[in-house]
């Protein structure tokens, strides 16, 4: 009864408490085992992990009889638990185990959850990282609500994340194809308004997916307004290298005329001066 009640405990928190500093939870939980076992008062829980340690108490205390755990993470251990009593319980009689075989599956369960506590952990942590740095925003709408903006999307829109979380997904973009239903889109160009005023361009990609048991969308926005102000720069001056290529060409169409008119001309000079020095020539 103990273990499936432990159990059902940690499922429920072990997302919930991704949020709160990994000390807090590991203190949290070498508390928590004491509450499983029958007498508390003189139990003792130790979590070692990456060469800290978190106690159900402040005391540093020493155990008279206990029981030890791994904790495997990716595969590799980077931890133990321990649990036991540091005083013998009144009902156990010198030389009789004061541990159950029913405790060493406590902590056994307590180990897993840990140890799928920490690699989820770790995940979370790095995706975190990720999104942080990542220079293209992305978002979370439900109901084109914001549920979810990173730092770039806040950067890009020029807003902070209280104004963006609750906001409409309309109160900043203009023209979206989500206003048809179209929620999984590639790369669909739009127009944006900065918190400033500015008019931006951005680059939309969106997919469904389950938000919390409802369908939500999770979606991306490049700012790509650099991008279009250089594609009508080369546009222009595309346009205008086509203009002076026209000019240059009608240039060397009328030179080229010139010089035929010249040729055309000389030959009608040596002709000419042909004609007039073979009419002496031939009289002589």
């Amino acid at each position: 009864e103990r273990i499936s009640e432990l159990q059902v405990l940690y499922r429920v928190n072990a997302h919930i408490r991704m949020a709160d500093p990994l000390s807090d939870v590991l203190t949290a939980v070498a508390k928590d085992l004491l509450l499983t076992c029958r007498f508390p008062e003189f139990a003792y829980a130790l979590i070692r992990l990456d060469g800290r340690q978190f106690r159900s108490v402040r005391r540093i205390r020493r155990f008279i009889a206990k029981i030890t755990e791994t904790i495997v993470i990716h595969g590799k251990k980077r931890g133990i638990v321990e649990f036991g009593y540091f005083k013998r319980p009144p009902d156990c009689a010198q030389g009789e185990p004061c541990l159950f075989p029913g405790d060493r599956q406590i902590l056994q369960t307590v180990a897993r959850t840990l140890g799928r506590h920490l690699q989820s952990r770790e995940i979370f942590e790095r995706h975190e990282k990720l999104l942080n740095r990542i220079s293209t925003g992305i978002f979370i709408l439900r109901e084109g609500i914001f549920q979810y903006a990173n730092p770039e999307l806040c950067h890009i829109l020029k807003t902070p994340e209280d104004r963006i979380l609750g906001a409409h997904f309309h109160d900043f973009v203009l023209d979206c194809p989500l206003d048809q239903g179209i929620l999984n889109i590639a790369h669909f160009p739009l127009r944006a308004r900065r918190a400033d005023g500015r008019m931006i361009d951005l680059e939309l990609t969106t997919q469904v997916i389950d938000y919390e048991g409802k369908e939500g969308v999770l979606g991306t926005l490049q700012d790509i307004t650099r991008l279009k102000t250089a594609e009508k720069r080369l546009t222009h001056f595309n346009a205008e290298l086509q203009f002076k290529i026209a000019e240059k060409t009608e240039h060397l169409e009328q030179a080229n005329k010139r010089l035929q008119s010249l040729n055309d001309l000389k030959d009608e000079f040596i002709a000419v001066t042909s004609h007039e020095l073979r009419s002496p020539l031939t009289a002589i």
